[in-house]
């Protein structure tokens, strides 16, 4: 969690903290349930607005030690995702597109670190999401030079310079981007949906 949002003051409500603290999780969970109810916008933004709701209610369970706050808000989305998809008698779709993909995932992982992301990656429909869904749980700054250069397909050079950063510097962020993202994605086909820390 963000060093300046303490969780003292969200458990007493104070009305500035529970702004920042929506602010600072909000769109990275939006992102990650929007892709495991199949896309469907108003859903997840139900889920998002109720998992908040629900973690105001239960902050004093939060334990930092066993885990981030992301984390725990995607667990308590989970809880939440089920029991909304109950009530409208729907079904997630991601387990079955996990299955069909997790070979190729732990291919993907096993080189991620020192070989680009593959091109094909990006482009199957089956791993897409999954790799969308890992994206938005990484730190921005990663987030943003992976999408410059796979998705775009920049240059180390051009990134370098939209960075203001040297070609050297920006290797490096890269190498801890691609390290960060296969930690994630690591996770994610071992255990899609199944972060049960609470």
């Amino acid at each position: 969690m963000s060093r300046t949002i303490s969780v003292r003051l969200l458990k007493i409500r104070d009305k500035d903290a529970v702004k920042q603290w929506f602010t600072e999780f909000a769109d990275r969970l939006y992102t990650i349930v929007y892709y495991r109810v199949g896309r469907d916008s108003d859903l997840a933004a139900d889920i998002v607005q109720q998992t908040f709701t629900t973690a105001l209610l239960k902050i004093k369970e939060y334990q930092p030690a066993r885990g981030d706050m992301l984390s725990w808000l995607i667990s308590l989305s989970r809880n939440v995702t089920k029991k909304l998809l109950k009530e409208k008698n729907r079904q997630l779709s991601y387990e079955p597109q996990l299955q069909s993909a997790n070979g190729r995932l732990f291919q993907l992982c096993s080189a991620i670190d020192t070989h680009p992301l593959p091109a094909d990656i990006i482009e199957q429909a089956e791993l897409a999401d999954l790799v969308r869904k890992t994206l938005a749980l990484l730190p921005q700054r990663y987030r943003k030079v992976l999408r410059q250069y796979y998705y775009e397909q920049n240059s180390i050079k051009q990134i370098a310079e939209a960075e203001h950063l040297s070609q050297s510097a920006l290797r490096i962020l890269l190498y801890r981007a691609r390290k960060a993202f296969k930690k994630h994605l690591l996770k994610s086909a071992k255990s899609i949906d199944r972060i049960d820390l609470y």
